[in-house]
């Protein structure tokens, strides 16, 4: 029974040893992803910024801003929903973490 034990934990070593390595290959490709998901919208917004504005949107800015200078608030100008994204992913990593804890635990203890 010892030789079984032995071959179950050299497994379950090399098992927590892939999954630690697959840990840090999803955090780079998640970086990765972050990365050009900026580029893409600052190409977003330099092509938002630069196209020729209609008619109708030179008037709704007109209007925007005389609204502003009374005081409104303009909708979609909420700076805590990027951050709300942040807080998303960091909860995502830490079960990740938690997670691969839990498992290496569970090794020892096999």
């Amino acid at each position: 029974t010892v030789v079984v034990a032995e071959r179950f934990a050299v497994r379950h070593r090399e098992r927590v040893a892939l999954l630690e390595r697959k840990l840090v290959v999803e955090r780079e490709e998640l970086a990765l992803a972050e990365r050009e998901l900026g580029e893409m919208r600052e190409q977003l917004a330099r092509a938002e910024r630069d196209r020729p504005a209609t008619e109708a949107e030179r008037s709704a800015e007109r209007a925007w801003r005389d609204l502003e200078r009374a005081g409104a608030d303009r909708p979609g100008t909420d700076p805590s929903a990027e951050t709300r994204g942040e807080i998303d992913r960091a909860a995502r990593e830490r079960a990740a973490e938690q997670q691969l804890r839990e498992l290496k635990k569970r090794m020892k203890k096999e």
